[in-house]
């Protein structure tokens, strides 16, 4: 888990919190939300990121047991992942968390997206 808070912090711009009002840690970018992760490790603990809609009808085929539609989200563009049973594992959940921050950051303001450019471009 730590492993994917620590992933999420390391993209430009990007912040990990727990946000304690809905208990969850909070994947953002400039404001704009691209995760969620339960706030505790257990059977339960899911991960709930965006995808195109194309991408995400194949990850539940793939994986009918630990992916489903966003719980409580847009089920069309979310999907939530079932991470502790480790059928998916962390480096495709990393892999999974980069798309779902690069497909917010496509609907940032131009000036956000200079500064995201940037950043790596400097790297």
């Amino acid at each position: 888990m730590q492993v994917l808070i620590n992933y999420g912090q390391s993209l430009p711009y990007a912040k990990v919190y727990h946000r304690e009002d809905w208990d969850v840690y909070y994947f953002d970018i400039f404001g704009k939300m691209f995760g969620l992760l339960s706030p505790l490790a257990s059977q339960d603990t899911t991960l709930s990121l965006k995808n195109t809609p194309e991408q995400n009808e194949e990850w539940r085929e793939l994986y009918p047991d630990d992916i489903i539609p966003g719980f409580h989200l847009n089920k069309k563009h979310w999907n939530t992942i079932a991470i502790a049973n480790e059928t998916i594992t962390e480096e495709l959940l990393c892999q999974l968390i980069k798309i779902s921050y690069s497909l917010v950051c496509q609907n940032l303001k131009k000036e956000q997206k200079q500064l995201i450019a940037k950043v790596t471009e400097d790297e």
